[in-house]
């Protein structure tokens, strides 16, 4: 009888275990707890100390994975959750091989806003991870990713990027026209992207943009020039704050989300913007 209900255990610990691999929690745990009742009824019955004992260890392993997905289930977890969770990982790993690929041939300026595209989808993923020990592994990894990320802006921003000019004579202008040529250059195509209704992308680009912004204000001194790029700062934050909101809601399929009714332009206004006012902040 005994060799039964070890058998009903096992048989259900292997479907437990396939379902917790593919991240179907809620089909894993009554899987688990089904064999932990099985288990349970085994070691009633078994009579060998070393087969009890080694049973009682693997019930006890059991029965503390089914805690933590029961923990994730009474905490929200829910399907769609998770395939948020895991769609956002997959964007955030594949920014992240572009920007160590961008970052190991010395390509700063690249590899820098990859960087930043990855951890905002870290932390979109994180927002939906669950699961306690996916959630530490990527807190870790992405310490680590924006640690490098702020060393290449401290280069960057000492004016040491790659295909930096020499003798310029003004290197703060020089470095203030570079980093607003770049934003200006992401804006476009995050504007295209909006207007296509492709989302996801354009957040990234928006993203992107910004990031170029608040590293131009350091070094534009044209009061006027630097009020001027504020307000169409403002206006592609608030667009990438809304663009944010539906991805978290709707996941990957950004398409369900609502539409601005007018959405930023492409930035061919702060490109020379201001009449003469890149002239007057040399």
């Amino acid at each position: 009888m005994n060799s039964n209900f070890k058998k009903q255990a096992i048989e259900c610990i292997k479907q437990a275990v396939q379902k917790d691999s593919e991240g179907n929690y809620d089909k894993a745990y009554p899987l688990y707890m089904n064999a932990l009742h099985y288990f349970k009824t085994h070691l009633e019955y078994e009579k060998n100390p070393k087969i009890h004992e080694a049973i009682s260890k693997k019930y006890t392993e059991y029965l503390c994975r089914a805690e933590e997905i029961r923990a994730m289930l009474d905490g929200g977890w829910t399907p769609l959750n998770h395939v948020k969770a895991q769609l956002f990982r997959e964007d955030a790993i594949e920014y992240v091989k572009q920007a160590v690929q961008e970052d190991n041939a010395g390509n700063y300026t690249k590899a820098f806003p990859l960087y930043m595209n990855a951890l905002e989808y870290f932390k979109l993923q994180l927002k939906f991870e669950k699961d306690p020990k996916i959630h530490e592994a990527i807190t870790q990894k992405l310490t680590e990713y924006l640690r490098r990320a702020e060393e290449i802006r401290a280069v960057l921003e000492g004016g040491l990027w790659t295909g930096a000019p020499s003798n310029t004579g003004d290197l703060e202008y020089v470095k203030a026209q570079s980093f607003k040529e770049q934003a200006v250059e992401y804006i476009k195509q995050a504007v295209q992207e909006d207007n296509a209704g492709n989302y996801a992308k354009a957040f990234s680009l928006y993203m992107n943009a910004l990031e170029y912004f608040k590293t131009y204000f350091k070094y534009e001194k044209n009061p006027k020039m630097h009020e001027a790029v504020t307000q169409k700062f403002t206006e592609y934050l608030r667009r990438a704050e809304e663009l944010k909101a539906v991805l978290e809601e709707d996941g990957a399929s950004a398409g369900l989300g609502t539409r601005l009714k007018s959405k930023p332009n492409d930035g061919e206004g702060i490109i020379g913007g201001g009449g003469d006012g890149e002239e007057n902040s040399k």
